[in-house]
């Protein structure tokens, strides 16, 4: 308690009590105002009151003081006023209720927890007492049922229950009154009349006295748990017969009649899709009239085509309940009703990816509506019915794919040969263009011919790529020009409201790469962007800029070499990733695409040629901020005057000094023409038609010639085994192989046999002269 001056707000007395709550002694406490107690807010609103004119007696009233160390206290004070030797006086009572408001607020606190606990529980809660009337649900319990907590207040337990379950109930409640607690499953009755399946722990309840009180359940809805039992049970059945190869038309049928048996008085049909996408077909409809079939196969499907050919073209659930009455059947319902058909829905069979596959109808002889419960499992039947047709479609696939397979060796077989025949032409085409005395228009005729051969040639490397047979060319060469080509295919597939802009800095920027892969990579990246902007609105940036990387980079990066390197950037404006989807992002067949959209091979892939070629791949991303995929790839030296090509049909002018070239090749044509390029170059030239003379012939005069030139595909004795017979009779003899197809594998084992050098037989003009140029430069 303290008494201060209302006009000087210092105090005039203070008793021990006083002292011990706030700190100061009392000689200190008379020396100070009230407003030393109060902080700035609680200061302010003193002066407001004391500004009043005499109040009367207030409070008991909520104040925030400060103790002497800076700690602020809730008190509660009464205040009264008085006349104290002619001054205004006011006493006040103070009370410290800190730990009482606390308290108070974590009782309200915890009171608050647990109805929002109640309130919120997805499981069920249901109190009933001694006479088993219901006294508390939440509502989750009451939404199992189908009312609202009120509606079920007050209400008998076995108001909610059908005279089986009530039976049960009873002998359920006479364990409680006996205390014992249990858990089980126990069927109760939807508002709307249908079987709710739960899972019920039942605890009794006492009172004071021990007397039964009631009983509390926490209640868990199985319904959909029992009901996915039932259907893996026909799922089993059903799965059986596709993995035991039986036709489709009798595992549909086998489906529709697991429908009929769960739903008695069903007459069920599948309908299939046909390959125009427009026409429905029977597929399975074993108890429905033969000429109610008859009738419906081949519905052109159409918005108010039926039932199943509605939901066909609408590609959702389609519910009639009376046919008589439904406009939807206005051209059908006198067949229907001729066959004593009064109901039917119709429920999409849809593929993995959506596609509409068929329809699965469901009849019935008198007008129904079905509940929650028959959609569900009619919906489950038709995607097991999905699954029978897709796998039917996926033999089918693999059937097509293995013919596709056997035409891509075919193919394959046919460009290697013809790569033969390729450059015998371009060979001869380009030794009669360097003939003088042709005129203009034999020269033009040629040229028209040269330009068809080189078409011809572009063809069988098409050719090649389909039967995946053309081979990974690393080759040092500017990157810029490989992102342009690439971006301009892109930027025609790409949607109007799609922005890609370009980042490009002056730079060359030589790297060591295979284009083909390299635009794979980059078509890939911006292919991810585009399909990450939401509603295909947005911008991609694609970018190239030099990059050093010091020791830490490189490090952060996976182990780059430091040094130069160029950094190829990929940036979006779209949806962006969380840390757990960025963390996986670059693993096989990881997705975030719906089913049927992505196989997650992408950024696998791309990951994998960055890596081959040496380079690193990061990404920065963030939900809502978008993603930057960053590439470094390490610079190579000299690459633009390595990636410079001969012009087409020139050859490069050598300088031979008469040196002695062994050509070997079973086709005459090429024979003859590689023999009629190098004699032109200046070089002296023998000729054998396959492996075995080739070697009899260098056996006979070992240092007779300078060079052999072998075809690579030939009987008996192939270009490598010549060369392997070679480097044990004549080790310092350079080898060149010709060959239609190249493969890693050849220039593997070509390498370890210390060939000199591989040319493409298509393009044995442009390959062939430097290739000897430079094998015999290097030589002599």
């Amino acid at each position: 308690m303290w008494i201060y001056d209302t006009a000087t707000v210092r105090f005039l007395a203070v008793n021990a009590a006083t002292s011990r709550l706030y700190g100061w002694s009392e000689a200190e406490l008379l020396t100070m105002t009230v407003y030393d107690l109060l902080p700035p807010e609680e200061a302010e609103r003193l002066g407001k009151i004391l500004a009043r004119t005499m109040l009367p007696r207030t409070g008991p009233a909520h104040w925030r003081h400060r103790l002497r160390d800076g700690t602020l206290i809730d008190t509660e004070i009464i205040s009264e006023p008085l006349t104290l030797d002619g001054r205004h006086v006011r006493v006040v009572l103070a009370r410290d209720v800190t730990q009482q408001l606390r308290a108070d607020a974590a009782l309200r606190g915890s009171e608050q927890r647990y109805r929002t606990i109640v309130e919120t529980a997805h499981e069920g809660i249901w109190l009933i007492d001694a006479e088993s009337i219901t006294t508390f649900v939440n509502p989750a319990m009451a939404r199992m049922l189908g009312h609202t907590p009120e509606q079920m207040l007050g209400r008998p337990l076995h108001d909610f229950m059908d005279e089986e379950a009530r039976e049960a109930a009873d002998r359920n409640l006479e364990r409680r009154r006996q205390g014992l607690a249990e858990q089980h499953d126990f069927r109760l009755r939807h508002r709307l009349g249908h079987d709710v399946w739960t899972l019920m722990m039942a605890n009794p309840l006492f009172d004071e006295a021990g007397a039964y009180a009631g009983a509390l359940a926490m209640v868990t809805d199985i319904t959909e748990r029992r009901r996915a039992e039932l259907r893996e049970h026909h799922r089993g059945a059903v799965m059986a017969l596709v993995a035991g190869g039986a036709p489709l038309p009798a595992v549909l049928a086998a489906v529709v009649e697991m429908i009929e048996r769960e739903q008695p008085g069903s007459l069920c049909s599948i309908l299939l899709l046909d390959h125009s996408g427009t026409r429905l077909r029977m597929g399975a409809a074993p108890h429905l009239p033969a000429a109610y079939n008859a009738a419906l196969d081949g519905l052109l499907i159409g918005p108010d085509v039926g039932s199943c050919g509605t939901a066909a073209f609408g590609c959702q659930r389609v519910v009639v309940e009376s046919i008589a009455t439904d406009p939807l059947w206005h051209d059908y319902r006198a067949l229907a009703a001729a066959h004593g058909l009064a109901a039917c829905w119709s429920e999409p069979i849809l593929s993995r990816a959506g596609a509409v596959l068929g329809t699965f109808g469901v009849y019935r002889r008198q007008p129904h509506r079905p509940d929650e419960a028959e959609t569900s499992v009619v919906a489950a039947a038709a995607q097991m019915a999905a699954i029978a047709i897709e796998r039917q479609q996926a033999d089918e696939a693999l059937r097509e794919s293995q013919k596709m397979e056997s035409l891509g060796t075919l193919a394959g077989g046919i460009a290697h040969d013809f790569n033969n025949i390729l450059g015998a032409i371009l060979g001869n085409l380009n030794l009669l263009q360097q003939e003088q005395a042709l005129d203009g228009p034999a020269q033009a005729r040629l040229g028209q011919i040269h330009r068809s051969a080189l078409r011809a040639r572009a063809l069988v490397h098409q050719i090649l790529a389909f039967s995946r047979r053309q081979p990974h060319v690393l080759m040092n060469q500017p990157l810029r020009p490989l992102v342009e080509e690439a971006l301009a295919l892109l930027r025609a597939s790409l949607p109007a409201g799609v922005r890609l802009d370009t980042v490009f800095a002056d730079e060359p920027l030589p790297v060591c790469t295979d284009a083909t892969q390299m635009q794979q990579v980059l078509m890939n990246l911006c292919s991810n962007a585009w399909h990450a902007l939401p509603g295909d609105l947005g911008r991609i940036e694609v970018g190239l800029a030099p990059a050093l990387l010091d020791e830490g980079q490189a490090r952060r990066l996976g182990g780059l070499r430091v040094g130069p390197h160029a950094h190829l950037w990929v940036k979006d404006t779209g949806t962006g990733m969380d840390e757990v989807t960025r963390a996986r992002i670059f693993e096989p067949f990881f997705t975030t695409k719906p089913v049927g959209e992505g196989t997650g091979l992408g950024l696998a892939v791309v990951h994998g040629i960055v890596t081959e070629h040496q380079g690193a791949i990061s990404v920065d991303s963030a939900p809502g901020r978008g993603s930057t995929f960053h590439l470094y790839l390490p610079l190579s030296e000299g690459a633009q005057a390595a990636a410079a090509v001969p012009a087409p049909g020139v050859a490069p002018v050598a300088v031979a000094t008469g040196q002695h070239i062994l050509c070997v090749d079973d086709d005459e044509v090429m024979l003859l023409t590689d023999e009629g390029l190098l004699a032109h170059l200046g070089y002296q030239v023998s000729t054998q038609a396959d492996g075995q003379s080739a070697l009899e012939a260098l056996r006979a005069a070992p240092g007779r010639f300078d060079l052999v030139v072998s075809d690579y595909n030939m009987p008996g004795l192939s270009g490598l085994d010549l060369a392997r017979e070679l480097a044990a009779l004549r080790p310092e003899l350079p080898v060149i192989i010709c060959s239609g197809y190249i493969t890693d594998e050849l220039q593997h084992e070509a390498r370890a046999l210390g060939v000199r050098g591989l040319v493409h037989k298509e393009n044995t003009v442009e390959e062939l002269g430097p290739m000897v140029q430079r094998v015999l430069g290097g030589a002599h």
